[in-house]
C-alpha cells in the first residue's frame, strides 16, 4: 500500500484509466469497485477501445453482475475458465500498464493491503500484452441474455 493510504491507490488506478486515450485492456479476478466501473465508462464513451477480461462467474459470482454492466455499455467482455483469472492488469495504449494484487472491488481497494506497480518498460508491456493477447483468444464471450440480445465481443 501506498504509505499515504488506499486513496491515493485507487486515484493512482483510477488516473492510469482515465489516461487511455486508444486502448484500454484489463484483466482483473473481479471488476465491481463502482469508481472504477465508471472510469472505464467514461473511457469507453471517448471512442477508446476496452476489453475486459474477467474470471468465470462459476468462481466469483459478482462477475455476473460486472459483465452485464459491461454489455449494457457495449464494451467486450469475456470469462477465462482455464486457467482461472487471478491475474490483476490494466494495459493502457501499449505503453503504460498496472499489476499488482488488488482486485478491482470496494474491499481491495479499500480494506486491504495490497501491493501494485505501474510500469512502462517495453519488455514489461510487450509480455503482459501477450498474455493478455493469448488469455483473450481463449476466452469465452459474455452471452447476456437480459442485458443485450447478441453477443458483447470485441
Amino acid at each position: 500500500m501506498h504509505p499515504k493510504g488506499r486513496a491515493v491507490v485507487r486515484a493512482a488506478l483510477i488516473s492510469l484509466i482515465d489516461s487511455a486515450s486508444t486502448t484500454l485492456d484489463i484483466e482483473s479476478m473481479q471488476f465491481s469497485d463502482d469508481e472504477v466501473r465508471m472510469a472505464v465508462l467514461a473511457r469507453a464513451e471517448a471512442g477508446v477501445k476496452v476489453r475486459v477480461l474477467l474470471a468465470d462467474p462459476a468462481w466469483v459470482n459478482a462477475n455476473q453482475d460486472a459483465a452485464t454492466f459491461l454489455a449494457r455499455s457495449r464494451i467486450p467482455v469475456r470469462f477465462l475458465r482455464n486457467p482461472a483469472v487471478h491475474v490483476k492488469s490494466i494495459l493502457v495504449d501499449g505503453r503504460r500498464a498496472y499489476i499488482g494484487s488488488e482486485n478491482l472491488s470496494y474491499t481491495s481497494l479499500s480494506k486491504n493491503r495490497e501491493i501494485g506497480l505501474l510500469a512502462s518498460e517495453k519488455p514489461v508491456i510487450k509480455a503482459m500484452s501477450a498474455t493478455f493477447a493469448a488469455d483473450w483468444a481463449n476466452a469465452i464471450s459474455f452471452r447476456g441474455s437480459d442485458a443485450m440480445s447478441r453477443t458483447i465481443d470485441g
